[in-house]
């Protein structure tokens, strides 16, 4: 067994599967970080609170969509709805 999967005494089962797991994830966390973060960035740029952009990561899956709703909160309403079913319609293959 390699000494980075090896578990200590009295550790979590679980933990040797996710030492192993983790060099695998490090790709997508990156993609995530760095699109969360433009998102961040052009939202306050936008003039929306610090708090505003890290609400939407939580509450909306889709990322495209956050940026849609950041510039769509700062404008004049129009069907939102619409948009942000188009968007998600990515997701229902």
């Amino acid at each position: 067994m390699p000494r980075a999967t090896r578990p200590r005494p009295g550790a979590h089962p679980a933990v040797p599967a996710l030492v192993a797991a983790f060099p695998l994830t490090v790709p997508i966390l990156a993609g995530f970080l760095l699109t969360g973060i433009t998102c961040g960035i052009f939202a306050v740029l936008l003039g929306l609170p610090w708090w505003m952009p890290t609400l939407m990561s939580v509450a909306i899956f889709a990322g495209s969509a956050e940026f849609i709703v950041a510039s769509m909160l700062t404008a004049v309403f129009g069907s939102t709805a619409v948009y942000l079913v188009l968007v998600n319609l990515v997701f229902v293959s």
